[in-house]
């Protein structure tokens, strides 16, 4: 299993299906299937979807 790190400033996860979505800029970085993720780490300022952390919070998916 993952643990998601997000240190890019001003980016944003989001989710589109049984993916996770890491972007900034409307570029997409990366994209991690959500099955895969232990926890999530976010550095300085990155925006999460209240969608995506609702799924996270509901499969007891850490957020710090």
């Amino acid at each position: 299993m993952t643990t998601l790190y997000v240190t890019e400033s001003s980016s944003f996860i989001k989710r589109k299906g049984g993916h996770v979505i890491v972007g900034r800029n409307h570029e997409v970085l990366f994209e991690v299937p959500f099955d895969s993720i232990d926890d999530v780490t976010v550095f300085d300022s990155v925006h999460i979807s209240s969608s995506l952390l609702t799924d996270f919070i509901s499969n007891g998916i850490p957020v710090t």
